[in-house]
């Protein structure tokens, strides 16, 4: 039954459809857990959370830093780790998934969040934390975010400031300066907010050696009498900063049903597509089974991993040939060679063609947007299982194809068909090694499954039901002791206690709007105890109800949330009953 509320949501629009609203789905304030929006402060939190860069708006601010006095550095600054100023009682923290290690006070107690592509490290202080409000005495906050960036850091700098310009509250740039730190390119810019409070922001931002990432160390302040002494720690700690390549924990299988095999994806950042109308053109009128694709932030098909299959009845020797004529003519053909897959002969052959880059419903939905075509690098398969002929095809715009020859390769040798499977639908199943669980969803029109560099959540689920219908999001996430709840997390029951308090301190951020509950009991999933709770509150962002079903569970010493959610207005007894499946489907050894 769908859970009762007080108030009405409004402004949603439920009709949008197709895969557009897998990339527009509004962040709420449930999705990180208590502590990103209390240490900050709401006012400061809500700048924040919008984090989406937008290239026109950061013109507007370079236009707008030329009219205001900035202190632009004529000598490059060099942050080096033998500058640091440290004493004895500066310890070290790292994070292996994000890939950085740094030292901080020994007061301060990291806490690393994921929303969307941004990973966050909160440096809180337990000792300056208001036990009334859960938020710190003076609502500053020390933090790193990490997010995948197609740009240097100055540029990253510019592009994360035009967020504020959306609120259309007051700012100016101070200072803006090209620095080093430990040898790494970096930039530093200094702003300030003048609204209804004054905010001072402090960033350092550096690109990473490894990966396509900008780290930005940053301090966020509302209290100027500590602020130099602040940037001071912050300089000190930045210092002390070493980025390294993030590590994976994390699988994500995809199964056909009717077919019945199983492919595991390169990495776990592919929307798997089932929708024949968010297809490529060149794909429509084919037999599809599979079809995988990974956007680069402006929207463009990056990577593409397709399965089709031929009922032609053609020996195998015949069908390849047949192929081969289509793609022997074109540029850098070149056969790979053959292997063994799935117990057949298969054979790889590479080259390099046009495709569609711009995605259907970017196409659709954008007004004077039109079909183009980019050149890409194809690696091609060819199998027969069964009878029935094979092409697994993938392709990849040059800058990024030498990696993705390798995973699509390493992808199809691993192609496996298994007789008789126990599922009605084709399903993304997500298995993390690090915890030693496994979960799995449908694949309706559309679903990805991508893992966090936290533990908050770990990974994020999103399966779009209906062509009129939202994405329905799914996290789940591990749960510790925090000094915003300092509750000792040793039972099922305290694990309760402790997601219902956060359950008040959210309540708190919407002016103590009510909490309707709808489910509150216990179970078993898969052999553990578990509770779980059905509510709807509003969500503080948009000022909507929200439907959110949570599950709790204990395994091991590791406290586990699965927390699924989506608007009042659009949820129903289909959206609930696929909500239970997909918890009920989570799996972890004892």
């Amino acid at each position: 039954m769908q859970p009762s509320s007080s108030s009405t949501p409004t402004s949603s629009d439920s009709s949008s459809s197709g895969i557009s609203s897998m990339f527009n789905i509004k962040n709420v304030i449930v999705a990180l857990g208590a502590s990103a929006a209390a240490v900050v402060g709401f006012v400061i939190y809500k700048i924040l959370a919008k984090n989406k860069t937008t290239k026109t708006l950061a013109k507007k601010i370079e236009t707008e830093s030329k009219k205001t006095n900035i202190t632009v550095g004529e000598q490059t600054i060099k942050y080096l780790l033998t500058d640091a100023k440290l004493d004895s009682s500066w310890k070290e923290f790292s994070q292996k998934k994000i890939g950085v290690t740094f030292k901080i006070p020994n007061k301060l107690e990291p806490e690393v969040a994921t929303q969307g592509s941004v990973n966050t490290i909160t440096l809180i202080d337990p000792s300056e934390i208001n036990p009334m409000t859960g938020q710190m005495g003076d609502g500053s906050a020390t933090m790193v975010t990490v997010e995948e960036a197609n740009t240097d850091a100055k540029t990253y700098l510019k592009q994360n400031l035009s967020q504020i310009q959306q609120t259309n509250v007051p700012f100016k740039i101070l200072e803006e300066k090209e620095v080093k730190v430990n040898g790494l390119d970096a930039a530093q810019m200094a702003a300030e907010i003048t609204g209804q409070q004054t905010v001072r922001m402090f960033s350092i931002a550096i690109k990473s050696p490894h990966e396509n990432k900008v780290f930005m160390v940053q301090h966020i302040a509302t209290n100027m009498k500590k602020y130099d002494q602040k940037i001071e720690e912050l300089k000190n700690i930045v210092r002390t900063l070493k980025i390294e390549k993030g590590e994976s924990y994390g699988k994500v299988f995809y199964t056909n049903v009717k077919r019945g095999f199983i492919l595991p994806l390169p990495n776990p950042s592919y929307f798997a597509i089932k929708s024949k109308q968010d297809l490529p053109t060149n794909l429509k009128d084919l037999n599809v089974e599979c079809y995988l694709v990974n956007y680069t932030k402006e929207d463009k098909i990056e990577k593409e991993i397709c399965i089709i299959s031929n009922e032609e009845k053609l020996t195998f020797e015949e069908f390849v040939e047949k192929q081969k004529v289509k793609i022997s003519q074109l540029k850098d053909f070149n056969s790979v060679g053959n292997l063994k897959v799935a117990g057949v002969n298969a054979v790889v052959f590479k080259y390099i063609s046009e495709g569609e880059s711009i995605p259907v419903h970017v196409v659709a939905s954008k007004e004077g947007s039109s079909m183009e075509k980019s050149e890409y690098e194809f690696i091609e398969m060819y199998l027969q299982k069964d009878g029935v002929n094979y092409i697994v095809t993938g392709r990849a715009l040059p800058e990024v194809s030498s990696q993705f020859s390798v995973e699509a390769l390493t992808s199809m040798k691993s192609l496996k068909f298994i007789e008789n499977l126990s599922i009605s639908e084709d399903q993304l199943t997500y298995e993390n090694s690090e915890f030693n669980f496994k979960i799995c969803q449908p694949v309706k029109l559309q679903a990805t499954i991508k893992e966090n560099a936290s533990d908050n959540p770990i990974c994020t689920m999103l399966v779009q039901n209906d062509e009129s219908g939202m994405p329905l999001e799914t996290l789940v996430a591990t749960v510790k002791s925090s000094p915003i709840i300092p509750i000792k997390l040793d039972s099922l029951n305290s694990l309760e206690q402790m997601v219902k308090s956060e359950i008040q301190m959210l309540q708190m951020y919407t002016g103590g709007h009510s909490v309707a509950m709808s489910r509150d009991k216990k179970l078993k999933i898969n052999g553990f105890d578990a509770f779980q709770i059905v509510y709807s509150m509003l969500d503080p962002m948009t000022g909507e109800n929200l439907v959110i079903h949570q599950t709790g569970l204990m395994m091991g010493e590791n406290a586990v949330i699965l927390k699924s959610y989506i608007y009042q207005q659009v949820y129903n007894d289909k959206i609930g009953k696929l909500f239970d499946e997909i918890h009920s489907n989570f799996v972890a050894k004892k």
